[in-house]
């Protein structure tokens, strides 16, 4: 099985959340499904896919902006998010 957790014990994988945290999603979703090919019988890197798509899109949206995350209560004004057809083929074309 392999420990997507802890990057140290699995280098290959520590790209892709370099480029997750860099919000290079694109190859993170790209690293991520490479790691899906190579520990097939491992969830987490499936669950990684999911996520990087997941954040893209909010990116996208904007709807990881600060301002969302205020007092205010800004985030219940935020119009639903639509998925791209990007989003649904990558989430679920590995």
């Amino acid at each position: 099985m392999c420990s997507l957790l802890l990057p140290a014990e699995e280098p290959v994988i520590s790209p892709a959340f370099d480029y997750f945290y860099n919000l290079e999603y694109g190859e993170a979703i790209r690293e991520f499904k490479q790691q899906c090919t190579a520990h097939p019988d491992d969830p987490a890197p499936f669950n990684y896919v999911a996520l990087a798509v997941l954040y893209r899109e909010m990116f996208k949206a904007g709807a990881l902006e600060i301002e969302l995350a205020s007092g205010d209560g800004a985030y219940k004004r935020w119009p639903k998010m639509n998925p791209s057809l990007e989003a649904k083929r990558n989430s679920i074309r590995l």
